[in-house]
C-alpha cells in the first residue's frame, strides 16, 4: 500500500485518481492476474452488476476494478439565495479602509526598527 492507502475503522482506504475509496474490508474478492486473465469479462460484468469491488493480486501488490461513480451534476442542486442584494456589487466591495488600516506605513516603521533601510 502507498502512502495514500491505509485502514480505518474497518474499512480498507485507497487513493485512486484523487478520489478517495472507501471499502468494506470484508467483502472483497481478491484474484490473482492469470485469474483475471482467464475470467476479465465475467469478472467485468459482476462489478458493474454488483458494484463490489474486485482486488487483483499481482507480485504482492493490489490493484483494484471498481465501477465508475457517475459524476454529481450539479444544475440539479436547489439554488440558494445566500447574496442579499447585487452580487456584481462584489466585486469592487471594500472591506477596509486601506488609508485606516495603515499597513504599507506599518511596515516601513518595522523596517526602520530593526536597521533595514
Amino acid at each position: 500500500m502507498g502512502c495514500c492507502s491505509g485502514e480505518a475503522q474497518g474499512w480498507d482506504v485507497y487513493m485512486l485518481r484523487c478520489t478517495h475509496v472507501h471499502i468494506p474490508a470484508t467483502t472483497m474478492q481478491t484474484v490473482t492476474l492469470t485469474a483475471l486473465r482467464q475470467n476479465i469479462f465475467q469478472l467485468a460484468d459482476q462489478v458493474l452488476e454488483t458494484g463490489e469491488p474486485v482486488m487483483i493480486e499481482r507480485n504482492g501488490r493490489h490493484l483494484l476494478l471498481v465501477p465508475e461513480r457517475p459524476k454529481l451534476d450539479l444544475s440539479k442542486l436547489p439554488r440558494r439565495n445566500a447574496i442579499i442584494g447585487d452580487p456584481e456589487d462584489l466585486v469592487d466591495i471594500k472591506v477596509w479602509d486601506e488609508a485606516e488600516w495603515g499597513e504599507p506605513a506599518l511596515l516601513g516603521e518595522c523596517d526602520r526598527e530593526s536597521g533595514k533601510a
